[in-house]
Order: structure tokens, then sequence, then C-alpha cells
């Protein structure tokens, strides 16, 4: 019986064997590998896949510039542990993180040659920014600090704070020492600068000449270094200067000649003045002209340009005159009218030497104005609106009257034109003769003022009437027997009628027509229809008996236009009458053909009808046009060959052309190709069977085709062109031609002959010449260009510039250039491979050869004058470098320059500059170091004595006081607390000063003091220098009565006590240390140093002089509140009494101690 681990076992077998059959075998999977390296650079030993067979993969460090690797991480963060390896049997794409830490790096800085920076060096961390920098500082005069750079001399980058660390290794940052830039600031007054006057400067910059500005009115006089314009123009900067620079322009105002000019007035006196730009023009002439009123002097004539007085300022910057300005005076003109109506206007105002203008207006009726005149009656001058005033007063004009004339004219009323037709009749006078007149069928009945009714004139009728007028002919119509013909037998309605001139006929006779082909028309004055056509309203117009006569009309018909294929007539029918001529007809035209006219049959049959024709036929009818064809003229134009048969013959429209004219002409270079309508074969052929379609004269043209012909090409040694021939036609340019070359050669063009001889041809050539030819290509040698790279050298005058292949051997000659020797000729800027001697026959190309040169060494000595040469100028130098010459140090002096002779002739050298040779020597050139004085004035004002700066090689300076409106000089002190006066600084001192100005309140007697009380003391000849106080104030506080002293008894005299002026505070201060060392007895002087009044321990008890001067100065004058009572003194008479003052007489006595007396406390400042 098989056991239970048996049946497993096979169990396991029988699974696998299904597991192998049901599931096949998978391919083997690869997985990707991605490497983030941050700017990192993988190590090539890194994979980029793997599979899930692969064994452990060990990971390799990336790299990266200024960083240091710390790691590969699964996540980005990096907060994972670090993987050295990806492990066998690992699955999926995997992304690994490169982790780096920045590297730091030392960073040096060199000064060179300025102070030493702090600190030296910093540590740096790459990719982050330098931080701060330290800074370092140069002593040569002119330059300063310009911060950090990777190569010296400002070479290389500039290294900021913000700038990022991208150098991966320690390094050195260079200090660069900048030329110091000035400003130039140029104060003009006024003026306009020079363009070319520069606005900075360094000291470097090559003596600046300072150019001079300009003002309008002024001449320059050069420019200064302040404002009075103390000591001598200033013509430049010298190079070397520094300092910020004011330079003031100093101006001389122009004098110019001013001329008065009358303008008609007497002569100006005087009659020239001058006067100085921008100063006043000062008293001006006097002039004076009749009938004016002078109005002032003007820069223009006639009063423009700019009025100009006395105080006006000369602004015209040249020699000017100045012209009088008149006012013409005025007068009342008073027009009188002499009998006229009211002067309108009645006066005027007029202006001496102008017209009188517009004059007054004034009527009077029948009667015109003959003028104004200056005199009564017409007497005097006449005055007209242009007469120019010259009367210098008022005045008056007077009217002057003529009768008028008028014009009487005679209308007709329809008569004959009167005789005359009109007169002129005075005003006030009689009519005379009035004019005569006729009027058919009328009688006249006289002459009236209006054409109908109105008042008849008469010739003895007196002109009343003040205007021109007319008088009208009145008349009465007359009456005339009518009688009526009749030329054609009929009967009359009536024979005869009465009929009345100019009035309407009235009813007329009537007739029957018997007249074939007419009709009756109407009556009419003549017979035929002549004369007037009446009719019962006609107007009678024969002034006597008269006849009228009948008049028949004739009819109308219609005739048709048949064009017979011409175009439509214009009309296509008209109409006509009968027995009159057709008048003008139809219109039309056909192309090639000429009208022959209009006829009543077709084809020209029947009448030829004109417009003359009369009209007999009695009804419509047609008339048929008739055409003859045209001939015309055609010319045979040959187009430049020779003349053909014929020059032209004669061709009838719409018929062949026939025989054409021959040509056996040749054209050179072409064959003949038949007539044409058009130039050049166009149009169309005409041959003698084509039909004329050309109904006007015209040309035929002879067309040529061109000859083609083989150009043969034959380059002369240069390369064969494919193919060697081509094709050119005749007048037709040749075309472009093949290229073809030869080494060392230019082609010069083809020509018809060898060596370039006969006629250059080229692609635009036009062919003129026949037949089959060849073309030869000419050449000439390529000129080669030998360019000379000389580095600043000079080249031998036998070296050519250029050379062709067939130049003979050339052999290159040496240049030569200062401050070298030369190394030879090469052919490359590296002058390696061989030297290059010359250039053999057969040669070709350009040629670049570059010079070789080998700088010579110089020496440089020093000669420093007592001070030490800076480390860094160098003992040599060659003629290429810029040697940057470096300032030495000499304590207490600054370095001036060098120079390059002991006596410091022309301008300092601040480096050697490229291109300079030879030995030089250098002296060393030292100023005195200026060392600045500042004045700290607190509110003062400096005296003009104090100097700016000195130098250790100064004389000693004292100070001189400054001044302060409302206070007293205390003296310098070199604190701000005031401690330490100083009066002088003396000789051989060194380094800057500042000092301070101390400074006390004036005050005058009697004004109140710093506390409050009343100055009653200035102490005389106050000298700060000597004196610790001034003046002398007392307190508003009155105490007391109290003793001098508790008891005096206890202690022994004060001793030293005095009674003058000043003496207060020191009596008081030995009053209290007596008192003090005597069981501290309290005393007066006690009381005024323990009062509060303002500030404690300032005030005293006053000596007896004091006490006095505060009863003089103040108390007599009411100041001060005191008591008129005995006050103590500090000032001790012995050991039992002591100095007081009865402030009633002013009685100074010794009093005993023990009495009680007024105190008033005073100060010293």
């Amino acid at each position: 019986m098989p056991t239970r681990n048996t049946i497993v076992a096979v169990l396991v077998i029988i699974i696998t064997v299904l597991l192998m059959v049901s599931c096949p075998e998978q391919p083997e999977r690869t997985y990707t590998i991605t490497y983030q390296l941050d700017g990192g650079t993988n190590a090539a030993d890194n994979p980029s896949t793997y599979t899930a067979e692969s064994a452990a993969i060990p990971l390799h460090d990336p790299s990266r510039q200024g960083y240091t690797f710390a790691g590969w991480f699964s996540d980005a963060g990096h907060t994972e542990p670090a993987l050295t390896e990806i492990p066998a049997e690992s699955l999926g794409d995997i992304n690994l993180y490169a982790k780096w830490s920045a590297n730091t790096y030392l960073v040096t800085f060199d000064a060179q040659g300025g102070s030493a920076p702090l600190p030296p060096t910093s540590t740096v961390t790459f990719g982050a920014v330098y931080g701060t920098l330290p800074t370092t500082t140069f002593s040569d005069t002119g330059y300063e600090f310009d911060g950090w750079y990777t190569a010296t001399n400002g070479a290389g980058t500039k290294i900021e704070a913000t700038t990022a660390v991208g150098t991966a290794s320690d390094h050195t940052l260079y200090a660069y020492k900048a030329a110091s830039t000035y400003g130039i600031t140029y104060l003009l007054d006024g003026g306009t600068n020079n363009a070319s006057n520069p606005g900075t400067y360094t000291i470097a910059t090559a003596t600046i000449t300072l150019a001079s500005p300009t003002k309008t009115g002024y001449t320059f006089e050069g420019w200064y270094g302040d404002a009075a314009f103390s000591g001598s123009a200033i013509p430049d900067i010298p190079l070397g200067s520094t300092g910020d620079l004011s330079l003031y322009a100093k101006w001389s105002a122009n004098t110019y000649t001013i001329s008065f000019d009358a303008s008609g007035g007497f002569p100006a006196t005087p009659a020239t003045k001058t006067v100085a730009y921008d100063d006043p023009y000062g008293a001006l002439a006097t002039t004076s002209r009749t009938g004016y009123t002078f109005s002032g002097w003007y820069t223009g004539a006639g009063g423009s340009g700019t009025l100009v007085e006395s105080t006006s300022i000369a602004r015209i910057a040249a020699n000017h005159t100045l012209y009088a300005t008149w006012t013409a005076d005025s007068y009342t003109l008073t027009f009188d009218t002499s009998g006229g109506s009211a002067a309108d206007p009645t006066a005027k105002t007029v202006t001496f030497n102008s017209t009188y203008g517009p004059l007054a207006s004034t009527t009077r009726t029948g009667y015109t104005l003959a003028g104004w005149y200056t005199g009564m009656g017409g007497t005097g001058t006449k005055v007209e609106p242009t007469t120019v005033v010259e009367t210098t007063a008022d005045h008056t004009v007077y009217a002057k009257w003529t009768a008028n004339t008028y014009i009487v004219g005679f209308d007709s009323q329809g008569g004959s034109a009167p005789v005359p037709t009109s007169r002129s009749v005075t005003f006030n006078a009689s009519y005379g003769d009035l004019a005569t007149t006729t009027r058919t069928g009328y009688s006249f009945d006289g002459w009236f003022t209006a054409s109908t009714g109105g008042t008849k004139v008469e010739s003895t009728t007196v002109l009343a009437t003040a205007a021109d007028h007319t008088l009208y002919a009145q008349w009465t119509a007359n009456s005339y027997t009518v009688t009526f013909l009749d030329t054609q037998g009929t009967d009359l309605s009536q024979t005869t009628a009465t009929v009345t001139f100019d009035n309407a006929y009235g009813i007329l006779a009537t007739i029957s027509s018997a007249r074939a082909g007419y009709v009756f028309d109407s009556w009419f004055t003549a017979a035929d229809g002549g004369g007037t056509r009446i009719t019962a309203t006609s107007t009678v117009a024969t002034a006597a008996d008269h006849q009228l006569h009948p008049h028949w009309s004739p009819l109308a018909y219609t005739v048709t236009f048949d064009a017979q294929s011409g175009a439509p007539s214009d009309p296509e029918s008209m109409e006509v009458v009968y027995d009159a001529p057709y008048g003008e007809l139809a219109i039309t035209s056909r192309t090639g053909y000429t009208f022959s006219g209009w006829y009543t049959a077709a084809g020209g049959g029947g009448t030829s009808v004109d417009a003359s024709t009369l009209v007999t036929t009695a009804s419509d009818h047609t008339l048929y046009a008739n055409w003859i064809a045209n001939t015309y003229t055609a010319t045979f134009d040959a187009q430049g060959g020779t003349d053909p048969s014929v020059a032209f013959k004669t061709v009838t429209y719409a018929c062949a052309y026939g025989s054409l004219a021959t040509t056996t002409s040749t054209k050179t270079g072409y064959d003949f190709g038949g007539w044409w309508t058009e130039e050049d074969g166009g149009g169309q052929l005409i041959e003698a069977t084509s039909t004329v379609t050309n109904y006007q004269d015209h040309t035929l043209y002879a067309y040529w085709d061109p000859i083609t012909y083989t150009v043969s090409l034959d380059t002369q040694g240069g390369t064969t062109v494919s193919p060697d021939f081509k094709y050119v036609t005749f007048d037709q340019q040749y075309g472009a031609f093949p290229e073809t070359s030869r080494t060392a050669y230019t082609l010069t063009g083809w020509f018809t002959g060898l060596g370039g001889t006969g006629t250059h041809v080229t692609a635009t050539t036009i062919l003129q010449s026949t037949g089959d030819h060849t073309l030869y290509a000419h050449w000439t040698p390529v000129v080669y260009s030998i360019t000379y790279h000389l580095d600043g050298g000079t080249n031998n005058g036998e070296n050519p510039a250029t050379y062709t292949i067939e130049s003979d051997t050339i052999t290159f000659a040496e240049p030569s250039r200062t401050g070298y020797t030369f190394g030879g000729w090469y052919a490359t800027t590296d002058f390696s491979g061989s030297e290059a001697t010359g250039i053999v026959t057969g040669s070709s190309g350009s040629i670049v050869l570059y010079a070789k040169w080998i700088p010579i060494t110089y020496t440089i000595g020093y000669t420093l004058n007592s001070g030490t040469n800076n480390a860094g100028n160098p003992s040599t130098y060659t003629i290429e470098d810029t040697v940057p010459l470096l300032n030495p140090t000499r304590d207490y002096y600054d370095f001036a320059g060098w120079f390059e002779d002991s006596a410091f002739t022309g301008d300092p050298l601040t480096a050697i500059a490229a291109g300079t040779y030879g030995n030089k020597t250098l002296y060393a050139k030292w100023t005195p170091t200026a060392y600045g004085i500042t004045y700290v004035l607190n509110s003062g004002t400096n005296s003009a004595a104090n100097p700016a700066t000195y130098t250790i090689e100064s004389d000693t300076i004292t100070f001189a006081e400054p001044t302060r409106t409302g206070y007293y000089f205390g003296g310098w002190f070199t604190e701000v607390s005031l401690e330490t006066m100083e009066l002088t600084i003396t000789s051989g001192s060194h380094g800057p000063w500042t000092v301070y100005a101390k400074w006390s309140p004036l005050y005058n007697l009697r004004d109140t003091g710093p506390k409050g009380g009343i100055i009653f003391y200035d102490k005389p000849a106050y000298d700060y220098r000597n004196d610790s106080w001034r003046y002398l104030e007392v307190s508003g506080m009155e105490m007391g009565p109290m003793k001098w002293i508790d008891d005096y008894t206890l202690m022994d005299a004060v001793g030293g006590t005095s009674i003058e002026i000043g003496t207060g505070k020191e009596n008081t201060d030995l009053i209290l240390q007596e008192a003090f060392e005597a069981s501290n007895q309290n005393s007066a002087a006690n009381a005024c140093d323990d009062i509060e009044y303002n500030d404690s321990g300032i005030w005293h008890l006053p000596s007896l002089k004091e006490l006095d001067l505060l009863y003089k100065n103040l108390h007599m004058n009411n100041l001060g509140s005191f008591s008129d009572a005995d006050y103590w003194s500090s000032s001790e008479s012995s050991v039992e009494m002591a100095w007081s003052l009865n402030f009633t007489t002013g009685v100074q006595n010794q009093d005993n101690k023990n009495l009680t007396y007024l105190v008033r406390p005073i100060r010293r400042f």
C-alpha cells in the first residue's frame, strides 16, 4: 500500500509536468536605468539597462565641475538610503538621483600695490555668490580702487559680491587701480560753452587746452578758479592734474557806438554816443520836428523794433542806430456848409502831414457841392480828402455850390425819334426849345410830364424838378379804308371795311377756295403771301387806305430713302412740299465705295434727284442710292533691300491685287520672305490673288529672314570648351560664351584676331559680318599680391607688392622696426615652419608674409629722492611692455610723479607706454602732503585768514577768530566737548586737524540773562585766551534778612576775600570752606550756594564792588526789584566785620557779621 509521502511526490511530478505543458517559456524582459545627473556627467561604466537575470550592478561615481559626488538615491529628495549597486533579481525601470555637495575654494585677494585687504583671503562655495568682498586703497594721487578682477590690470572678469563662483579651484582676485574721474564745472555767467570743452578728466588725460566760450555782447577774458577771478587765467588743465574743478568764465562787456537818426526832425544832439553791452543807455539825444510830438527812440525806423529809454539795457551786440519816432499833432477841422444842409460831421480831427481823409457830406436842393475851400465862396485853397494837412492850428473849410444841370429826355410814345432825344436844362431856368417828333397814323397833342395825363410843358415852362426827368409825347390815332381783292373770281362776303390805326382789323371778308392742289390760307398785305398776314385780331399798321390779298398753301408728301447695301440712311424718310425743292436729302455711306447720288429708280435708273430738284410727284414716293467702287494706292517698302521693280500700284477695293512688285535685291545677311501688310513679317502675306480689303492707301512691306553662321572658338591654351563652336544669327547678339580657364591667367575676352587683335567680342556684341568665322581667347597673367604683415615695422623699399607667374625670381629684403631685431619672414602668424626667403619664377597665388621680431631689453633706473621704491616697479622692459609705474612712498609727502630728468620738466609719467624704447632713468618728485583743517563753526563764519590745509613744511599757523552774529568767540577746541583749547598748529606737524568753535551769546547790560536773572556787568577787554568768564548775572530771588555768618566767634577770619569785581565766587568758596571747618556754620554765602534758582551750585554772594554795581546799574534804574535796605557782600573786613551796602543811600559800611541783612545771589559766566 503506497505511503502518504509517495502520493505527495507523485502529485508534485504530475503538477510540474502539467505546468510545463500548459505554460510556454516567457522571453527575458529588459528594464531601463535613468540617471538624474543634475548637471553632472555620468560614469561611462554605468549601464543604461538591466534584466531580472542580471547580476548585482555596481554603481560608479559621476562627475561634476565644482562639486563632490555624495551618492546615488532612489528619490529626488535624497531621503532614502544611498545606493551603491542595483541588487541582483531587481525588477522594473529604475530612476537614480545623483546627490552633490558644492566644493569650497580659497580665494586670495592680491591688492596689486594697494593697502592690505581685510581679510586677505576668503572661502567661497562653487555656484554660490562671492559675498562681501574686502576693499583696498591706493595711495597714488588720481587713482582709486575699481574692484576685483580675475586677472591683473583689470583684465579677465570683474567679480562683484553677487557674482556666482565659477572657478573650480583655489584662485586669486586682483585689485584694479583705475584713474579717478573728476568733474569739470563751467560757470558761464550767461555764456555758451564751447562744445570741445570736456566735462570730465583723469590724471592720465593729456593736457586739455580750454577753448573759449561765447557770450553775446561780451569778450571772453579767460577761465579762473574762483568767482572773484583772483590770480591768473587758467589756459589749460595739465596732464597729471587731479580733483573736481570749477572754472569761472570772466567777461568784459563790449562797447558799441549808438547813432541817432532824427527821422525828419532837426539833427539830434549829440549825433552819436557809446554804450557798454548790458549797461543802461543813459541820457539819449534830443531833437524836435514841426507839427509833431516826439514819442521816443526806437531800434527800428518808423517806431518798429524796441523803444529805448535812458534806463533801457543795451542788448544789441553791434554798433547800431536809434530812430526818432514822431507822433503827428492833431487839430480840429470845422465844416461851414454855406447854405447847405447841416454838415455830417460838423467837425473832425485831422493829423498834421496826413491827408484830410473823408470830408463832411452836405446837400442843397438843385445844387452840387463843388468842394470845400479854406475861404468862403470858393476862395482860398480847395481841400480834397487827399490834401495833406499843413496848417498847425484848428481851422474851418467852406462849402462851394454849383447849380445843377439836369437831362430832360423826350419819350415819343411810339412816334419817330425825337429831335433832339434829350437836352440839358439848368435848375430854375426855362425849358427852352422842345424836341419835335411824328407818328405814323397819329396826330401830335404835345409834351407832358406823364405818359398819360400829367402837366403839359411848353418852352417857357421853368424847371422846378431837381432831377433828370422825361417828357412824354401824347397822340390821337387816325382811321382808314381797307379793300379786299379776289384774284380767283370767287365770291366775297364784303369788299371794303373801315379800320382805326393801331386797333384790330375786326371781321374780315370770307371766300370759297376753288384752286386745285392748294388750300386757302389767309389775307396778306401783298400778293402771293407777301407782306404781313392779316387776321381779325391783327393790329392796323398801315397809315393809309390799303388792300388785302388772299393767299393759297401747297400740299406735303413723304419720300422714303433706299440705301442699296449702304449704311442705313439718315433720315430714312422725310416730308416734301409739292412744287418746292426737295431740300437737304438723307446721308448714307458704304465701305470701299463712293456715293454718286439719289435716283427715282434702283441702279441709277430714273431721274437724279438733288436738294434743288422741285417736287413734281403728287404722292408719297422712294429715292434709291447709287454707288461706285473706290481705287487705292499700294506702296512697296523694300525694308532695307534695293528698290523694288515698281514703287507702287493702283488697286480696286474688293478686287484681286494682281501682279505685285518684284525684287532681285539682296540684304546683307538676309533672305527675301515676301510682301506683308505690317513690318517684320507682321499682318497678312499679300500675293497676286489676295483680295483688296484695305479701304485706304496702304504700304506692303518686304520681309527678310536673317542668316545663321557657325562661329568656332579657339581657347589659345585654355581648357577645352565643348562644343568648340556656336551658332550666331546675323544682326543678333553673340550670346553667352562657354567658360574656359588657364592656370595663373585671366581671360581678357574673345577676339576676332590672335593675341587680342581685331575686334573684342562679348555676349552682347551684334553680329555684323557674314560667313562662318573663328574667335580667339586672349589671356593676361594674374597679378598676385604680396602682403607684408610688418607688426609695426617698416618694409624695405626693395620688397615688391605684386608678382605674376612670369616674374623673375624674387629675394625678400629685411624690414626694420625700432626696438626690435628682425627674425625672418614666415608664412604663418605663429612663425612655424621654415623661413620664407623669396619667390621663384613660375610661382602663382597670393602670398602673405609675417615679419618676426625679437624685442630688445632695456634697463630702468630709479632716483627716489629720499623715498622708498614700490617693489612692483620693474628694472627692465621691452618696447612691447606697458609698464605701469607704481608709486613709491615717503612719509608725510605725496608722490607727484615720475620724471625723466632731475629738474622735473615736462609731464609726469604714469607708465612706460608700449612702443617706448631705450634705457630709462626715472626721478621721483615729491610734494608735502596737504592735510585738511576742518573748522566746525557751529553756525559761525570762518575768517578768510584761516587756511584750509597745511603741510609738514608749513610755518606755524595761528588760528584766526571766526565771527557769529549775536555771539562772542570763546576759542578753538580739539573736541566736540570743548575741553582742550588749541591756538596754533606748530611747524613740522602732520595729519588732519579738526577744530571746534566755542560760542557764547552776547548780552547787553540789563538784558535778561541765561538763568532768568539780569545782566549787570560785562567785563571790559574780555579775552577768551585768558578769561574764564565775561558776564555777571543777578538772580531774581531775594533772601533774608540773614547773618553774614551764624557765629563768627567759632571761626577765625576767612582771610583772602576781596572787594574787587569778579572775586565774589572765590570769596564765597573761601567762606564755605571756613564755615565747614568751623562746625558747619550757616552763612549768607551758604544760602547763595544752595539756592535752586534755575540751577543750584552756580550762584554766589557778590563782592563789595559787585554789590555796588547792582546798586548803580540796576537799582538806580529801577531794575531788579531791590529793597531800600542793607545787603551783605562776600567781602570780609575783619574777624568780626564784613562789608555791606545800603540800597537807599548807596553807602558802603563795615558791619558786624551778626547783623541780619538782605542777600541777593549772583553768578558769573
